[in-house]
């Protein structure tokens, strides 16, 4: 049987590592100009890494670093380090969850959905996971998840996304879990839709023993 496994926010907390990004430059900027506050370089950083402003985080660096007089190399070789170091960013019960499926002799092929310019970026949070490992493959997207030319009516997928969630459903997936991980802002979307399971950890899937799912389909 397939899995295909979203990354962000289902196995790999995006936004600690969004905060810690966005510490570790604030910081370094003030160890190189110590006329600087901190909380406002911060406040700064906060303000522009947002969709409606700067969502790239080597463009963030750009703009930090033009506007502090920062060298641009040095605030993205930061980051790296932050993304490099990303296992402390994965869901305590992500390996765990990974391994019950290896070990069930599942196909487990992760599916993440990146824009195109953060492509290199997103395959470096993954590296940086130690995840790689359980991967039997792995698919980027620049589109929705549901519009991909795959089996989804004999493959069971896990996904943190409400949009993602219902167009997989509605292209009569084999199964459909939604994960509503408490620090998720999506998790506050109720999509009400019977036959979506709905679990807040993948440590609770665990306990529901998903590996043997039955078939189910839209209404």
């Amino acid at each position: 049987m397939k899995f295909y496994i979203d990354f962000d926010s289902t196995l790999y907390s995006t936004k600690m590592l969004k905060e810690k990004m966005l510490e570790a430059i604030s910081k370094k900027c003030c160890e190189i100009d110590n006329h600087l506050a901190y909380e406002g370089v911060l406040f700064e950083c906060k303000s522009n890494f947002c969709r409606e402003k700067i969502y790239n985080i080597y463009k963030l660096c750009e703009y930090i670093g033009k506007k502090y007089s920062i060298n641009l190399e040095t605030l993205k070789s930061e980051v790296n380090d932050v993304i490099k170091n990303g296992e402390q960013f994965v869901y305590d019960d992500s390996e765990e969850y990974l391994t019950s499926l290896h070990r069930s002799d599942a196909e487990i092929i992760l599916l993440t959905y990146t824009s195109a310019e953060n492509l290199d970026y997103q395959k470096l949070k993954i590296q940086g996971s130690g995840l790689d490992k359980y991967f039997d493959d792995k698919i980027y997207t620049t589109t929705n998840k549901y519009l991909l030319d795959i089996d989804y009516k004999n493959s069971v997928f896990i996904d943190d996304h409400p949009d993602e969630v219902l167009g997989i459903y509605n292209k009569n997936a084999m199964q459909v879990i939604r994960i509503k991980r408490p620090d998720v802002k999506y998790s506050k979307i109720e999509i009400n839709q019977k036959g979506i399971i709905e679990v807040s950890s993948l440590r609770e899937l665990l306990s529901l023993k998903m590996n043997g799912l039955k078939k189910t389909s839209p209404d």
